[in-house]
């Protein structure tokens, strides 16, 4: 579209098409094989190419697409700021944090999350506010769109290992967080989703405003779940974004 001289304002409708939901994959498939294959198509149907794949989207998407989109001149530092952003894979952004790590200056950065924002490898999730004022944190969360590409970036060993390690609850979250944008995308509606977090430690993982109303998720990954504190669902299917 940069390259189309006239806007089309009126003539034409823009879908966000994203990869497979959970829903649309082989139902025996394990949690750990679909955050480590992640849910692109050709890894989904083919699981033998992944890593050929993957290698190969962030080599084209990377060092290609986005920097000649973007305009990135410095295509190493680029690369470690997605880099050093996968690792946070599901954290809050801190700009001044990525900016002294990556020695990039922080306006810079601003500018290479948007664009990755823009580009659909991120998704930006804003924190509620709703005359909270000080108390509520004012950052937004990151989260890779897909898993695959956060595994490779993060050097996950494997399936079992991504599974078992220091950041299998960031991608848990991050894979449910990805699971409620794509209902809103696959309906033709603007992701209405956000988290909260005061300064007090307080904090809900994912706020849904569906319907008029503000549904409150607590994102966990247990192997022994428990009753108290959490509404389980079913039966009954989640509602639609209209």
């Amino acid at each position: 579209m940069k390259n189309i001289s006239e806007s089309l304002a009126g003539r034409a409708v823009l879908f966000d098409l994203a990869p497979f939901c959970s829903t649309e994959t082989n139902p025996s498939t394990e949690l750990n094989e679909l955050l480590w294959n992640g849910l692109y198509p050709e890894p989904t149907l083919s699981p033998e190419k992944r890593d050929l794949w993957v290698s190969s989207y962030l080599q084209t998407y990377l060092e290609r697409d986005i920097r000649q989109l973007g305009n990135v001149s410095d295509i190493h530092s680029f690369k470690t700021v997605v880099r050093l952003r996968a690792a946070r894979h599901g954290q809050e952004l801190n700009l001044t944090a990525l900016s002294r790590e990556s020695g990039v200056a922080a306006a810079t950065v601003k500018k290479w999350i948007g664009l990755l924002e823009s580009c659909y490898l991120i998704f930006l999730l804003p924190p509620f506010h709703n005359n909270l004022g000080k108390r509520v944190v004012k950052s937004p969360k990151i989260y890779f769109m897909d898993s695959a590409p956060a595994a490779f970036l993060t050097h996950q060993p494997s399936a079992e290992a991504l599974g078992c390690g220091s950041m299998c609850g960031a991608f848990f979250e991050g894979f449910i967080v990805a699971e409620a944008i794509k209902c809103f995308f696959n309906h033709g509606k603007n992701p209405e989703l956000f988290f909260w977090r005061s300064h007090d430690g307080l904090k809900v993982d994912l706020l849904i405003q569906i319907a008029g109303k503000t549904v409150p998720v607590e994102i966990k990954r247990t192997a022994t779940p428990k009753r108290a504190g959490y509404i389980l669902v079913h039966k009954t299917p989640p509602p639609r974004p209209d």
